[in-house]
């Protein structure tokens, strides 16, 4: 017996899930369930909760999942505290809300990595002792104080996590900063720190400019 039988043969275990938990179907006797497909989860018997009031998990209502059909106790549905609050379930079941967040999880770590390269690109394309562009994960930003280099990192990491609406003051920050920075490739600044050549005082900062910036964030 499939999903849609079953409820035909059993109208009353309709949900609606614009309506609370307490106003679902319930069921106090096992015998509606022996129809019940073998795949969907099974129920078990009703047991009243501490102070002979039943809990979530016990209330013996059932729901369909908005996006795998199944039909499934309301205790292996997605409840948040603001909605267990009202007693109203979340339309998608544990599973399916836990397959949708990794989904947004890499979704946004990907847009998060794509925006932190775009930003660097910027900041400094290519390295200014040796002229190395190949990759831009191989280029650093130098500061004459190594915290400030830190900050450089951490700001970049934070302007891309960022909403473009309050992301202004953080890439004020970041440009000021990198106007006092040098882009060079992981070798050359190891060998900088290391004294094994001196930079150029002399040599042209780069020019940035705040719009531009913004808007490689959209």
């Amino acid at each position: 017996m499939n999903l849609d039988e079953f409820i035909r043969l059993h109208p009353e275990l309709a949900f609606d899930f614009s309506a609370p938990i307490s106003a679902q179907p319930r069921l106090y006797a096992m015998e509606q369930l022996g129809a019940l497909p073998t795949e969907l989860t099974p129920v078990y018997a009703y047991r009243s909760g501490s102070r002979g009031r039943p809990n979530l998990n016990q209330t013996r209502s059932h729901a369909q999942c908005a996006t795998c059909k199944r039909v499934l106790r309301n205790d292996f549905f997605y409840a948040p505290p603001s909605l267990k609050r009202r007693n109203v379930l979340f339309p998608h079941c544990l599973e399916c809300t836990q397959i949708r967040n990794a989904e947004n999880h890499s979704t946004r770590t990907n847009t998060m990595r794509r925006k932190s390269a775009a930003i660097r690109l910027y900041l400094g394309a290519s390295c200014a002792h040796c002229g190395f562009d190949t990759h831009i994960s191989a280029l650093d930003f130098h500061h004459e104080q190594e915290k400030n280099e830190r900050r450089v990192a951490v700001l970049i990491d934070e302007l891309a996590q960022a909403p473009v609406s309050s992301a202004t003051a953080r890439a004020e920050e970041l440009l000021r900063m990198a106007q006092a920075c040098v882009p060079l490739c992981a070798n050359c600044h190891r060998m900088l720190h290391a004294g094994v050549f001196p930079l150029d005082a002399g040599a042209p900062r780069p020019g940035y400019d705040l719009a531009r910036l913004l808007a490689i964030l959209k």
